[in-house]
């Protein structure tokens, strides 16, 4: 049984950083450092991958992704491919952008994939009484997204803007972004409440948050008490990295009563 998280930079016994790494023409090199926190010795498999992103905003893995339009999966080089780490150790993975031919101008993508080798361990010999199944204690993997910035461009919008208020848990806020262009879209949102005859608040902050598609729905639950979210705008922001400046790209407000 294996599992994995993606763009986390930390998943079970492994740390990996930066989370994305961004490739362009001028900038074909990258690095990612690997730092093993297990209580022992751990081997890991090093594999470039492509993801699907579904509307919902979910990755779903390929078998084999080479043959979709944006994969980066073949264009990429790395070393090295399988690491032993002691605890507390770390390694550094060094990646490039090595086209077979001259890529049409756009967005790439692909993910570095980071698997223990032996992804599952068995905790006992004899299996459960319900099913028959062994017993086994997962290992995560991680997988950090590898970006080509063509010259492709894209334009963020947030449509269908909703609060969904909930019995007995957090009020969630759903809407779609929408990408207006071919480019990838990568950025932060921003949830603000302003009650009647009141000042603006914050409540709710979401980071690195990425669309591949035209349009993916976005969920996520709000910090306020939904009792407070009444009689008052709420608002969302989309907003370029703070390392790219951090300003508005789209936004989108509602009135609650």
């Amino acid at each position: 049984m294996s599992l994995f998280a993606l763009t986390q930079p930390c998943s079970a016994n492994l740390q990996v950083f930066p989370t994305r790494v961004v490739l362009t023409d001028q900038k074909k090199n990258g690095s990612l450092s690997m730092r093993h926190i297990g209580p022992k010795m751990e081997r890991y498999r090093i594999s470039a991958v492509f993801y699907q992103m579904k509307p919902d905003g979910s990755m779903s893995l390929l078998k084999d992704g080479r043959s979709e339009p944006t994969s980066l999966v073949q264009h990429l080089r790395f070393s090295p491919r399988e690491v032993v780490l002691q605890p507390g150790t770390e390694q550094v993975l060094r990646l490039m952008l090595h086209p077979r031919k001259r890529l049409p101008d756009g967005d790439y993508r692909a993910h570095i994939y980071f698997e223990p080798a032996d992804s599952a361990e068995q905790e006992g010999t004899a299996p459960s009484a319900a099913n028959g199944a062994m017993q086994l204690r997962a290992k995560i993997a991680v997988a950090i997204p590898v970006i080509l910035r063509g010259n492709a461009t894209a334009k963020p919008a947030i449509e269908n803007l909703q609060l969904v208020r909930k019995p007995k848990a957090a009020p969630e806020f759903t809407a779609n972004l929408v990408r207006i262009g071919s480019g990838f879209l990568f950025g932060d949102l921003h949830l603000f409440f302003t009650p009647a005859g009141g000042a603006e608040e914050s409540v709710g902050t979401i980071l690195g948050l990425s669309s591949y598609i035209d349009s993916r729905t976005i969920r996520f639950p709000v910090s306020a008490d939904a009792d407070k979210l009444r009689n008052g705008k709420f608002r969302v922001e989309f907003r370029s990295p703070t390392a790219e400046g951090g300003g508005v790209q789209a936004h989108s407000e509602i009135s609650l009563l």
